[in-house]
């Protein structure tokens, strides 16, 4: 069916595939280039020996975050997922493991620090307040309009403050300082209204939640619904240049051949797509370039290892769903700081996540065996660079089996049960999806940038531009990049619709169950 509106999207990831989903789903004619045989970005997933291996996306998040998942892909036409439901402990050292899936955290770390009790239930109650009160904020398009007075007082003098800040009014015990911090996942640069939705939303509401089949199972569903609109999503196709003039993009070179179109997307890293394929001296806004290339700090990559065994967790002895380990408890914050600085190395103690919910997944795993994945976010300058050079397969082989010898410590019989071991670096994350430095978030959720209002938004400096993905959001993972396809697609449909009154997206939408 031909529309008279089509619309190229470059990058097959979530950003550009949900993206074309939706627009598809409203009567766009939609086609979508990605480099890569296979499409998804971080969401992919590639076979090993009978076994569905899954790059990056281990949670979706609570069940909450499965709704709201849910929600988005009904809308855009699919079918009802199905899910793997799975709990997530941090441990550190040999005697503190917290169940951070529970709705009770305060309880939890009451248990290991009986002397805070007082402090610790006023930092949750504090936190459930702010909570509800963003929501509001939320609902109000991002005003104060449904705010009291007072519910104004405590959230204005929040927004600046970063995480740190806020959790050092409530706690002078440094290690439970910095086991909060860590089991949130933020930082110093972190904002503090980050603390009520990470933990509200995600880490404080029951089991987490990963879509059976993987992310790239959502991905699949997508390209069907694409495909049977009369969309088409090119494989091996590298978009390499975007023509642009009279402030408007018009076409797409891929893979040396032109294609012309009345609306791009662009769900790929944001600083090549106006660096290398607009080129700089086509953009007129030469300030947000700017800001794009130096304001805002690039997110961390991953160092990736995945593992097939013969036999169940249960036969081997491992954990089935997440535990993260922080070896050396006394030192969590200096850990922390040292594998977030580029240029560091792997230090003693360093902390990495073992996730294996994947194994009771019959797409993912053959019957009778098992799937590990251990994770670790480091930048893409870390080890000095270690990658670099003739030496990077060596480096590389070297730093795997370091990982996998402090692994089998904890699982002592998993070394005799291996069926393959995968692993991949920044620069792999970076070949495969494209994103400068391999960055898995875009730019990272920091105060100068999510609080930025002149930062860049779905709308591309190019009237018929459009961006969609972890570069303009300011949540992450993929509930973030759903919204901001959702954004997208609910922009393009008011600047250019097909026709009279068409239906918005919604950006809450739920699903009554998952």
């Amino acid at each position: 069916m031909k529309t008279g509106i089509n619309v190229g999207i470059a990058g097959g990831g979530m950003g550009g595939i949900f993206t074309g989903a939706l627009l598809a789903n409203r009567g766009y004619q939609v086609e979508i280039f990605d480099k890569n045989p296979v499409p998804g970005g971080y969401c992919q997933a590639f076979k090993r020996k009978g076994y569905s291996i899954h790059p990056a996306v281990l949670r979706i998040g609570s069940e909450s975050c499965a709704k709201m998942v849910e929600g988005y892909c009904r809308q855009a036409g699919m079918d009802k997922l199905e899910w793997s439901r799975y709990t997530e402990y941090y441990q550190f050292g040999e005697d503190i493991k917290i169940n951070q899936c529970t709705d009770r955290m305060d309880l939890e770390l009451i248990r290991y620090f009986p002397e805070e009790k007082e402090n610790i239930e006023a930092f949750f109650l504090e936190i459930w307040e702010l909570y509800h009160i963003m929501n509001k904020v939320f609902e109000n398009s991002m005003t104060l309009k449904g705010l009291t007075g007072r519910e104004i007082e405590k959230y204005i003098p929040n927004i600046s403050k970063t995480a740190v800040q806020f959790v050092e009014e409530y706690f002078e015990n440094n290690l439970l300082k910095n086991i909060i911090l860590a089991m949130l996942e933020l930082d110093d640069k972190s904002v503090a209204l980050a603390i009520p939705m990470t933990y509200f939303e995600i880490k404080g509401q029951g089991e987490y939640y990963v879509p059976q089949g993987g992310a790239y199972h959502i991905i699949l569903k997508c390209i069907q619904i694409i495909e049977a609109n009369g969309g088409k999503v090119h494989r091996n196709a590298e978009v390499s240049g975007i023509s642009a003039g009279n402030n408007k993009v018009t076409r797409m070179t891929v893979n040396g051949r032109e294609y012309e179109f009345d609306l791009i997307v662009s769900g790929i890293d944001i600083n090549k797509t106006y660096r290398h394929l607009i080129g700089e001296e086509y953009v007129a806004n030469k300030k947000m370039l700017m800001q794009l290339k130096n304001k805002w700090k690039i997110s961390k990559s991953c160092l990736s290892i995945w593992i097939g065994f013969d036999k169940t967790l249960e036969e081997l002895g491992i954990d089935y769903g997440s535990v993260i380990f922080y070896p050396d408890k006394e030192n969590v914050k200096e850990i922390r700081n040292i594998m977030k600085t580029e240029g560091e190395s792997l230090p003693e103690g360093y902390w990495y996540q073992c996730f294996t919910a994947f194994s009771r997944d019959e797409m993912s795993t053959p019957a009778g065996k098992s799937q590990m994945c251990i994770g670790i976010l480091v930048p893409y300058d870390f080890q000095n660079k270690w990658w670099a050079g003739e030496q990077y397969k060596e480096k590389k082989r070297l730093l795997v089996q370091r990982i996998l010898k402090d692994v089998e410590k904890h699982y002592p019989k998993m070394k005799d049960s291996y069926v393959y071991v995968e692993a991949a670096t920044p620069l792999t994350y970076e070949r495969e999806c494209g994103n400068t430095g391999g960055a898995y978030l875009g730019f990272e959720k920091y105060q100068n940038f999510v609080y930025d209002r002149a930062r860049h938004q779905n709308q591309g400096l190019f009237d018929n531009l459009f961006f969609a993905g972890h570069w303009v959001s300011v949540i992450g993972g993929v509930n973030g990049v759903m919204q901001e396809c959702i954004k997208t697609a609910n922009l393009i449909m008011q600047k250019y619709p097909l026709c009279s009154g068409m239906q918005e997206y919604k950006l809450f939408e739920q699903q009554d169950g998952a």
